[in-house]
């Protein structure tokens, strides 16, 4: 039960965040987008569809529906343009920060959940050239994200109240998310389902195995079953790779390929989840060095290492892009690790779900994670891995010391937001682009 106090800084934090989130998007404003990235295709299919048209058959897609489905209403009551986008932008982002708080709720108290939940509003709701929420050509990728963090977020870890219910809803949030991106889908149903082996008694795995590809079936079947109906099989199924079969060469090339420029990103991964560490020790150094005066000599050694593998890299390949990012697979591999080893149970099953999502849907080319529109979405589940790992490792500690290194959490995560929205905001002010004529003021070059 959290105190009057603590109530009282809650809605404080709240009231500067949302100002600075109007501030940044006053700003940012128009910005957000790139006139040469896939900006007409997210218009041109939504409009058809707000026409009239029929997906697959009227126009080729080679996505699931619901995305181009959930813009078509916006662009009929707004108007048929930019403008419509951005209101239909806002309203998932809106979404999808409730839902990021309630999976990030899962794995920490609610102070460090509203600190990475604050920190994603900056550093990836606002990405410029297309690659944020508001207005680009992820939507597909931040649709699918919302739903696979709702499905792995109400993934049952055992046998309580609701259980059965719990995972055919988590199979049909997997399947809403397919419904955006097949693959998107495929890899949170495997992962809730990993995350329920890791979870409760043996006797309830195989029903909420059952459960979670039954409700998948259901919502992607019924889904992609209408549209089979109305537009054709050959439409949906074989003249695009809806269903990842038929895909050209040169994208399975530029997924899976890997050269130099790869190997330099596998660097600035290890870069990054070296920074991360290095983040998590030294807030444990200064919030525990009075209770335990060991824990210097013992952090102080892995800063030191830490800092040598910092080195190694930047000798190597130069200076990582932006390490926070970069270190995104690492942090969800260090999940799903830390999900396999401990007891079986609510801690195991959400580390292991939420870093196995994470580390498979970092499947672009091996790892260059910086601003851009493949890039945010999975860093959402890293978000939600690293407030996982922190509390796991937290929970060893005495009950004060784990309240003391909370405190440090947040207020850590509290800099680091204010310093997110700072850069935005700078990022935003020096970028010289003017607005576009007919893309009300949505569109700039």
């Amino acid at each position: 039960m959290r105190t009057l106090s603590e109530r009282r800084a809650t809605t404080a934090a709240a009231v500067v965040v949302g100002l600075a989130t109007v501030g940044l998007f006053l700003v940012s404003r128009g910005k957000w987008s790139d006139a040469l990235i896939d900006s007409g295709n997210v218009w041109i299919v939504p409009d058809t569809v707000a026409r009239g048209g029929l997906l697959y058959r009227d126009i080729v897609w080679w996505f699931g529906p619901f995305t181009p489905s959930f813009h078509a209403p916006f662009l009929r009551l707004f108007g048929s343009g930019f403008p419509a986008l951005m209101i239909a932008g806002l309203a998932a982002s809106a979404a999808t920060v409730a839902v990021l708080f309630a999976a990030l709720r899962r794995v920490t108290s609610a102070g460090e959940a509203f600190g990475w939940t604050a920190l994603a509003v900056p550093a990836l709701f606002f990405m410029p050239d297309s690659g944020g929420a508001i207005l680009g050509m992820g939507y597909r990728m931040w649709h699918a994200a919302a739903f696979g963090l709702a499905s792995l977020a109400l993934v049952p870890a055992g046998e309580g109240r609701r259980a059965g219910l719990r995972a055919f809803a988590a199979g049909a949030l997997a399947g809403m998310a397919g419904l955006c991106r097949t693959e998107w889908g495929l890899v949170v149903l495997f992962a809730g389902m990993l995350a329920a082996a890791r979870g409760g008694a043996a006797s309830g795995r195989l029903r909420t195995a059952f459960l979670l590809v039954a409700g998948f079936a259901a919502a992607f079947g019924a889904g992609l079953g209408i549209f089979v109906l109305l537009a054709g099989p050959r439409a949906v199924l074989a003249d695009g790779p809806v269903l990842l079969w038929n895909m050209p060469p040169e994208t399975r090339t530029h997924l899976f390929g890997v050269t130099r420029r790869s190997w330099s990103g596998l660097a600035g991964m290890v870069y990054g989840a070296a920074v991360w560490a290095g983040a998590f020790l030294a807030l444990e150094l200064v919030a525990l060095r009075r209770s335990d005066p060991l824990i210097a000599r013992r952090r102080l050694a892995a800063i030191f290492v830490i800092l040598a593998v910092l080195l190694a890299c930047v000798l190597a390949f130069g200076f990582p892009a932006n390490p926070l990012f970069a270190g995104g697979p690492l942090v969800c591999a260090g999940a799903v690790v830390a999900g396999l080893r401990l007891p079986r149970g609510p801690v195991a099953a959400r580390l292991t779900g939420f870093g196995v999502a994470g580390l498979l849907l970092f499947h672009r080319r091996p790892f260059h994670v910086t601003d851009g529109a493949y890039v945010a979405p999975p860093l959402l589940f890293v978000l939600v891995c690293a407030a996982a790992l922190a509390t796991a490792a937290a929970s060893r500690d005495r009950a004060e010391d784990r309240k003391r290194l909370s405190s440090a959490i947040v207020g850590g995560l509290a800099v680091l937001t204010l310093l997110a929205f700072g850069l935005r905001a700078d990022q935003y002010a020096k970028d010289r682009r003017v607005p576009i004529r007919g893309t009300g003021g949505m569109l700039s070059a």
